[in-house]
This record gives C-alpha cells, structure tokens and sequence, in this order.
C-alpha cells in the first residue's frame, strides 16, 4: 500500500490522463483533487497543451500551484497567465526554417509565449479551408482568456518574426509527404537543436531539444524548494517517458502507450474514461 505521506506532489498529465475522451474533468476527478489539496499536496498539471487552452478548463481544480506546459518548454506561475520560464527558438533558428517554411508554402500553427498564431503562405485557393481549419482547432480548446491571439490568421511567417516561437506544428492534410521529406531532412541538417515528430496522424510538430516534463518538474521544484524525490506522476502517453524516469512513483494508465506502461512503476486498473486517476487514487491512498 502506498503511503500518502511518502507524497507531497501529485504531478497530473491531462490528455488520456486526468481528463475523458470528451477533453473534459469528471465531477469524481475534481472531487479527490480537492481532497488531496485539504491534505496540502502539491497538485501539478504537466501538458504538452499550451497554456492557453487549459487556463479556464483547469477552474474548478481551484489548484495554485505552476503548470508545466508545452512538455517542460513553458512554464506559468501559479495564476496560470504569468510567464515563470519558458524556452525560446534562437532568431537563428527560426529565421532558418521560417523562410523554408516560406519557400515551400508550408502551413502551421505557431505557439508563442502569449499567443498561437496560424500562418498560411499557401495558395489563395486554400483560404476558406483555412478558416474552416482555425475554426474547428479553436473550437477543440477552450480560450485562456488572457491570450493575445487565438489561432489568428497570418499570411507570411515574417509577420511573426518578433514572436517568442516555443513551437510549430503542422498539419500533415496541408502538406505533402514529399515535403515532409524534405523539411525532416532539413532540420536534421541545419537545426540540430530542435527536436521534430508525429504527435499523431494529422500532426508533424518541430519544437527544441532536450526539453520535457521531467525538466519542466525540476525547474519547478528548484524554484518553489518542492522536495522532488516525494513526487508520484501519472500519464499515458510517450511525451512522459522522461518524468516517469524521474519521480519516485509513476502511474501509467490503463490506456497508455505499451512503452510508457513498460517503465510505469504500476498500472491503473481503470482508463481516463473510467475516472481511471480517481479511482487510484482512493484505492491505494485511502481518502
């Protein structure tokens, strides 16, 4: 039985962890977060979401504690709009890709610091998709309402050159393999800093290197003189590989990767559509 004083962190990823498959926090999930709160344990939310788009989702938490987001590359002070650290592109770097971007009518999402930005060099014939596009990525999240801009529209990457770039992603239906190809072949030769991957089907993300949750969770710790070795973590997915490495406790969830469970300390019996953290908790915690 695991001992709840051995614990004074609870670190929470949110996609196929902490929320359903509907990108919502069950009344039983909000439920124990709060009890473990009244027991005075760090709650910490570790995403690859921006913080953006989790700002009003995460409300009824009622947690003040950071948020690791952008997997460990931007992190938000306990407000959840500040800025606490994050980890920029060089102007190098960007300009590098950006004007490849440009040359092959490569079409994006960008993350900044304090904004998310869709930029379209592509053909005028692709305009009204593009709308359609932002529209329904818009309606996936919902709006940190301190946010510059929200997936605004832009017609050239040199309208955001002055941005604090923390991330690009790209959906692979605007972009041809061959192009791919091409850009995959590009960084590994030019940009070795940056780090670049399917996240999913649809999407081809470019962020650095040698960032993730795990550095995102030390940072944390330094700062707020958290004491990590009593930290446990839950997640699902391989952008938490490094944390599950780095605490003392991982929880992989029933729904997680084979290579996330494969290294996971233990396994939830239940999925993040069952209240699988939840049910975890209260089992082997007893609150």
């Amino acid at each position: 039985m695991l001992k709840i004083n051995d614990f004074d962190n609870f670190v929470f990823d949110l996609d196929g962890t902490l929320l359903n498959k509907k990108s919502e926090l069950s009344e039983h999930t909000i439920k124990v977060i709060q009890k473990l709160k009244k027991l005075n344990k760090n709650v910490i939310i570790a995403t690859g979401r921006s913080g953006h788009f989790i700002y009003n989702l995460l409300e009824p938490l009622k947690i003040s504690t950071p948020l690791i987001t952008i997997n460990g590359q931007l992190l938000l002070k306990e407000n959840k709009i500040d800025v606490l650290h994050a980890s920029k592109f060089n102007p190098f770097t960007c300009d590098l890709l950006t004007k490849f971007f440009e040359e092959n009518k490569i079409y994006s999402f960008v993350y900044t610091t304090d904004a998310v930005y869709l930029v379209n060099p592509i053909n005028n014939k692709y305009y009204d998709q593009t709308h359609l596009h932002a529209e329904r990525k818009k309606n996936d999240f919902i709006r940190h309402k301190h946010a510059k801009a929200i997936f605004e529209i832009k017609k050239s990457y040199s309208e955001i050159s002055n941005e604090n770039i923390l991330k690009f992603e790209i959906p692979t239906s605007f972009v041809s393999s061959s192009i791919l190809e091409k850009l995959q072949r590009f960084i590994d030769m030019n940009a070795t800093d940056l780090l670049h991957f399917f996240s999913s089907a649809s999407y081809y993300e470019i962020q650095l290197q040698n960032f993730s949750k795990a550095t995102g969770l030390e940072k944390i710790c330094q700062i707020y003189n958290f004491d990590k070795s009593k930290t446990i973590a839950f997640g699902d997915e391989t952008n938490d590989i490094e944390m599950a490495k780095n605490v003392k406790f991982f929880v992989a969830m029933k729904n997680g990767n084979p290579k996330l469970k494969a290294i996971a300390n233990d396994i939830s019996q239940f999925s993040n559509d069952e209240d699988g953290v939840a049910k975890y908790i209260e089992e082997h915690f007893e609150i």
